[in-house]
């Protein structure tokens, strides 16, 4: 879905948004692919909290959107209101802990 789609859906469910800021070409983000967001205690816990989006920032809507956040950096982990704005970003791989924890920081600056 769009955006907008992505927003409506989380203001419905009463969540924030994650969104996964890639390029085909990173490999870090392609480590994140196979290594942490297949795991089931990553996918529960990001399922349970968040609205999940992946953008390719370098097609289509993914172009304006990194410009829009100014990500620069790949993965670009960004964490959103549902009304779209910022409430918590990071870059670069992490690993499943980490990247939980990421998640659980970024809910704590949603209340």
């Amino acid at each position: 879905g769009s955006w907008k789609e992505v927003k409506q859906k989380a203001k419905e469910e009463g969540k924030p948004i994650f969104v996964d800021a890639y390029a085909t070409w990173c490999g870090p983000c392609k480590w994140m692919d196979a290594k942490v967001f297949t795991r089931n205690d990553v996918g529960n816990f990001y399922n349970d909290n968040f609205i999940n989006y992946r953008y390719d920032m370098e097609k289509g809507a993914g172009k304006q959107f990194a410009k829009k956040h100014n990500v620069k950096f790949y993965p670009s982990l960004l964490f959103f209101s549902s009304d779209g704005d910022v409430i918590h970003r990071d870059r670069g791989a992490k690993k499943p802990d980490g990247f939980i924890s990421l998640g659980q920081k970024a809910l704590t600056n949603t209340n």
